[in-house]
């Protein structure tokens, strides 16, 4: 990541505003926010254990240098599910027509980088 000017930054080939690492859920676009909901929504329904998931804004909507054509990206914690991350990811765009990537990070690492949980 490269700084453009101190309010952007360069990231994936595109110059992107810099906002800092987004403070809570509600601070996304309500677009955005309707996105990450069904990705936590198919998650859930693909976990082993639903109750026991938790799903977190990742990605350039976390650190803050979102565009217009940012995918998301959510975090769940390590634990055993159903589907493998590329399949989701796969399986994410056909059926919602956007992209989502997932990843999945210990507990430690959550609480480390501030993420954020979708409600």
């Amino acid at each position: 990541m490269i700084s453009i000017k101190e309010d952007t930054v360069l990231r994936k080939g595109r110059v992107r505003p810099n906002r800092g690492i987004t403070k809570g859920f509600s601070f996304l676009p309500n677009e955005v926010q309707e996105r990450f909901k069904e990705a936590k929504k198919l998650v859930k329904e693909l976990a082993i254990e639903d109750d026991k998931v938790s799903v977190y804004v990742y990605g350039s909507y976390h650190w803050g240098w979102y565009d217009s054509e940012s995918d998301i990206d959510v975090i769940i914690e390590k634990q055993p599910v159903y589907f493998n991350p590329q399949e989701f990811a796969e399986y994410f765009s056909e059926k919602k027509g956007f992209e989502c990537q997932i990843n999945m990070m210990k507990k430690e690492s959550i609480i480390k980088h501030k993420l954020i949980e979708i409600k």
